[in-house]
């Protein structure tokens, strides 16, 4: 069964509450506040020319502008 995560914009407080509030007893959508500071990975030079990163991103990235300016995103999961 599908899974709605939502992620809600550290400075949209309100939002995150009222999403909560709204979303408490439902079984496939979970509110989380975004928690990141800053883009954990930065562009390195690889050691004697060798990328040792994963062939396979499993990470599902979004547009952080959307997610400032709207306050929350919405990702449709099969996880749990």
């Amino acid at each position: 069964m599908a899974m709605l995560l939502v992620v809600v914009a550290r400075h949209r407080l309100d939002r995150y509450e009222d999403l909560r509030r709204r979303f408490e007893d439902s079984n496939n959508v979970r509110i989380v506040l975004d928690r990141r500071e800053a883009e954990r990975r930065r562009p390195s030079a690889t050691f004697i020319g060798v990328d040792r990163r994963s062939p396979i991103d499993r990470r599902q990235y979004f547009d952080n502008d959307a997610l400032m300016d709207l306050g929350w995103f919405v990702i449709e999961t099969d996880d749990q």
